[in-house]
């Protein structure tokens, strides 16, 4: 989770979304450039062409399906990255019917993925959607970590070495969620109880207290909404194991 340092201070996009809906208008405009580029991907991602963002009808459609979507965000609706994408297209892909431009454009797998339930924004680190999402999501994190008086910066210092280290470490950590007695106790005391798990998990206090927060961080992530952090953490397992 290194790289998760380098992720800014800021208000919750939840928080952000309120102050909008509240009528906030510079708050709106600021949110609004700021995912301007999420705008632009989508789009080219069903046009499969260049966007002038002067000259497109379809940049200004694709602006107005992200205030939609903005206003019409509730909670319910899942990850906010991907109903706001899911709406672009929507709107984009209306439009393109209606004038009967790029006929050849959308495909059967393009609109297999308009299902929300199935939308994902699979992207690398640089990527906006990417990095918008994994900001939001390391925040939280770290509001999560903070209840259990454990910081990023106490996970960077504190991470295990080996890859085995590391492995045994989230092996634990599934292990403790398996066990109902323990994570009562894990969440009551806000602190993994070290001589609980050992006499149920037969693990020892040693292991136990040498990885103690990343054991506690990885608990707390697994345990979560918090679905690209579970994918950074399932996708290593899967590289490490690959390689053994």
């Amino acid at each position: 989770m290194r790289g998760f340092l380098n992720l800014g201070k800021h208000d919750s996009l939840e928080a952000r979304l309120e102050k909008i809906k509240a009528g906030d208008e510079e708050e709106r405009e600021k949110f609004i450039k700021e995912y301007v580029p999420l705008v632009i991907k989508t789009i080219v991602k069903i046009t499969n062409r260049y966007i002038e963002v002067e000259n497109d009808d379809e940049f200004s459609i694709g602006i107005g399906a992200l205030n939609e979507a903005i206003d019409r965000y509730s909670g319910d609706k899942g990850n906010f990255i991907n109903y706001a994408a899911l709406v672009i297209r929507s709107r984009i892909i209306d439009y393109e019917r209606k004038i009967k431009k790029h006929s050849n454009v959308i495909s059967i797998n393009q609109m297999e993925d308009e299902d929300g339930s199935k939308l994902q924004l699979k992207t690398d680190g640089d990527d906006i959607a990417y990095s918008l999402e994994i900001r939001e999501q390391i925040q939280k994190f770290k509001n999560r970590l903070s209840e259990f008086n454990i910081s990023l910066e106490d996970l960077t210092r504190g991470n295990p070495k080996h890859k085995d280290t590391r492995l045994n470490a989230i092996n634990i950590a599934r292990d403790v969620l398996k066990h109902r007695r323990i994570m009562e106790a894990f969440y009551q005391k806000k602190t993994l109880p070290v001589s609980f798990v050992s006499r149920e998990l037969c693990v020892s206090t040693k292991v136990l207290k040498r990885s103690k927060k990343y054991i506690t961080a990885t608990i707390l992530a697994l345990d979560s909404e918090f679905e690209l952090i579970k994918d950074y953490i399932k996708g290593w397992e899967r590289e490490v194991k690959s390689n053994e």
